[in-house]
């Protein structure tokens, strides 16, 4: 059965979790790095159409590109201790503050 370019398409809480990860992988994260903000993201891939979601997800001033992949730290020890006398300074960002080495 031929069921052409107008074939409704499946729910994305009906699809297979394998198509559900394939998309996370493909669509969200690449996007996520350009608008971090779930939202946003996932509003769109509800709404509308799941392949629109650059058209819709753009950079905007207020928003960091591709967040830090970092591990939060509980104290100036831990800081410390993790740098082990190394020079760093540090930075204000838009989450809070960066070190660097």
């Amino acid at each position: 059965m031929n069921r052409g370019p107008c074939a409704r398409r499946r729910s994305p809480l009906t699809t297979s979790p394998y198509v559900l990860l394939f998309i996370y992988i493909l669509v969200i994260v690449p996007n996520f790095a350009v608008c971090p903000s779930d939202e946003k993201l996932f509003g769109v891939a509800l709404s509308e159409d799941i392949e629109s979601i650059s058209d819709h997800c753009n950079i905007t001033p207020d928003a960091p590109l591709r967040p830090m992949i970092a591990h939060p730290t509980k104290g100036i020890n831990e800081i410390m201790r993790r740098f082990r006398g190394s020079q760093f300074a540090c930075e204000l960002k838009y989450g809070g503050k960066r070190g660097h080495v």
